[in-house]
């Protein structure tokens, strides 16, 4: 009789050890990636989620997201929420190291045992090597109604590598200091995410893009020049993902035929082109500080929807007329019978 006394004892604290094991395990929220890398000039994004399943009765939760050193990097104001996120505010605090997240559950979707939920997907911009920690502070996780008890949680914290971006493939079109001597063979070549880097030369060549690829001018598009003779310039499609800079992309139709999403177009000047910049299916991508001229026609939308910006992610400091200013810039466009203007913060760019 004692011995199956102390077997029930036993029992009921291994179980409940088991509880409290799993809601201590449930009631946990992380960064993913835990330990990401982000180069200088580059941004990276990052989510915050819950660890493994949801806590029971969550209704939101507000928090800010702060860094330890901002000299490395800094948060920047690039926030998006998961659709259940029915309500929700995000408000940069003290410079660019103390990010507010306010989020709410209004529709009742996140349900106890829900698993793969994120709260939130924020931004991060490298700055100069070095690294910096993230971390979650004055947390409030309520539970049902929102408002009610305070849902205890651990919340992990994690660190970011700030580095020196490396080519991982160089062009050279005269042979002497690169990988390949054409871009589309770099292209062609080149694993997902990889940077190529392109020196002066005239390539006289379309390249067709099916990867998320960083392509950039190592001098500038004055010295970088893509002759498509009559075809597409760049023709990028993909899952989106690809930043193309610096380069001039003459003789084209068009100069850049973006069929994807999430893509970087700046630095470029479009020349003497029957298309400028032809958007079919396009959606969030950012088109900056581009010289648009002498095309037949700069810009031709088949199918994109509102979400393409035309401006720079960041204000510039620049000198007009002996003035300075600070502003987001848009593109500089050349119209065959019309003034050629600078546009500024501007979303539509005809």
């Amino acid at each position: 009789m004692k011995q199956n006394r102390l077997l029930v004892i036993l029992i009921t604290g291994l179980l409940l050890f088991g509880a409290v094991h799993a809601v201590s395990a449930n009631n946990t929220a992380s960064f993913s990636p835990e330990s990401p890398l982000v180069y200088i000039g580059d941004t990276t994004e990052i989510s915050i989620v819950f660890d493994e399943i949801a806590p029971e009765g969550f209704a939101g939760c507000e928090f800010n997201i702060t860094l330890s050193n901002p000299d490395a990097a800094v948060l920047i104001e690039d926030v998006t929420y998961p659709e259940w996120a029915t309500n929700h505010l995000n408000v940069l605090h003290g410079g660019d190291d103390d990010l507010f997240i306010s989020v709410c559950d209004g529709a009742n979707e996140i349900q106890p045992g829900n698993t793969n939920v994120t709260l939130v997907t924020f931004s991060l911009k490298g700055i100069a090597e070095g690294s910096t920690d993230i971390s979650i502070v004055n947390p409030n996780f309520d539970n049902m109604p929102l408002g009610g008890n305070n849902i205890e949680m651990t919340l992990n914290s994690a660190s970011t590598s700030v580095t020196e971006r490396v080519p991982d493939i160089i062009v050279d079109a005269a042979g002497s200091g690169g990988d390949y001597t054409t871009i589309t063979d770099a292209v062609d070549n080149a694993n997902a995410n990889a940077w190529i880097l392109v020196k002066p030369g005239v390539y006289s060549e379309a390249v067709v893009i099916s990867e998320n690829l960083k392509i950039s001018s190592s001098d500038g598009a004055a010295d970088t020049i893509v002759d498509a003779g009559g075809k597409s310039g760049f023709l990028v499609y993909n899952d989106g993902g690809v930043e193309i800079s610096g380069f001039t992309i003459r003789n084209a139709e068009p100069a850049l035929y973006l069929r994807s999403a999430d893509c970087i177009i700046t630095g470029c000047t479009l020349t003497d082109n029957t298309q400028g910049i032809r958007l079919r299916g396009a959606e969030k991508c950012r088109i900056y500080q581009n010289d648009f001229i002498n095309n037949t026609k700069n810009v031709v939308v088949s199918t994109a929807g509102l979400s393409n910006t035309w401006h720079s992610p960041d204000m510039v400091s620049y000198s007009y007329e002996a003035q300075n200013y600070c502003n987001y810039l848009g593109n500089y466009w050349v119209h065959p019978v019309q003034i050629p203007m600078v546009m500024v913060s501007s979303m539509i760019p005809w």
